[in-house]
């Protein structure tokens, strides 16, 4: 069987738009993603168009890859997200939805703005990955406890077009852990990024409690708010939406 890595070099150029050099699109059973460098490893010994429960893959949007090498090799998802996820409390989200933007974290406010201030998403599916593979992911196995400041803080996302996000007229800076390719950091200028920007095909969803279900969309850029929660827009608490 041909080294995944040595197809890898091979791809066509032209699908990417911004260069993530150990993205594959490949995530396991419970979302978290497996890099190149994992992937001659994880496919040892194994025929290339059979993984057994262990190695069976799924794409970001949680449809199973049942043609791993084929997608790897034809898919622009093997490249780059379809989607990035900014994680939050439901409080925070209904302000985000309430204001129309997302505020900078930032490092010099006591922020865990690991990769400078700006705007942080994930490229982890958090609608449908295990709760503590996106809290590891985002703040590091040690803040995932139960009574730990990120606790809830997964409790609802908004959720937006990579692609879009990359091409913007305005060129966005955008730093990204370069270990893992699933962090990212957009730097905005002016201190926040716009969710009602239509390319941006924004929408905010809320996980039931203790996740045991599946999320529900609270509001979304093209359709407003959902008609259970439209008459339910009066918050009195003020949460900085970040």
């Amino acid at each position: 069987m041909k080294s995944v890595l040595a197809l890898l070099t091979v791809l066509s150029p032209g699908a990417v738009s911004l260069h993530l050099p150990e993205y594959t699109g490949w995530f396991r059973l419970d979302g978290s993603m497996i890099l190149r460098g994992e992937l001659n490893a994880h496919q040892s010994c194994v025929h290339p168009d059979f993984f057994s429960d262990r190695q069976r893959v799924w794409s970001q949007i949680d449809n199973e890859i049942t043609r791993p090498l084929d997608y790897l090799t034809n898919s622009p998802y093997s490249q780059q997200p379809k989607y990035l996820f900014h994680c939050t409390t439901k409080e925070r989200a209904k302000k985000i939805a309430e204001s129309g933007v997302i505020y900078a974290s930032e490092k010099s406010n006591g922020g865990d703005a690991f990769l400078g201030d700006g705007v942080y998403f994930t490229a982890i599916p958090a609608d449908w990955a295990d709760p503590d593979v996106v809290k590891a992911n985002n703040w590091g196995w040690q803040n995932i406890g139960k009574y730990h400041k990120y606790q809830h803080r997964d409790n609802a996302f908004v959720r937006i077009n990579f692609d879009a996000l990359v091409n913007l007229r305005w060129n966005p800076e955008i730093a990204f852990d370069e270990n893992k390719n699933t962090n990212f950091c957009v730097k905005v200028p002016r201190g926040d990024l716009s969710v009602t920007l239509p390319a941006l095909d924004a929408e905010i969803w809320f996980h039931p409690v203790d996740h045991d279900g599946d999320p529900e969309r609270f509001w979304s850029a093209k359709r407003g708010y959902e008609p259970k929660f439209a008459k339910k827009r009066t918050w009195k608490r003020r949460v900085r939406a970040s």
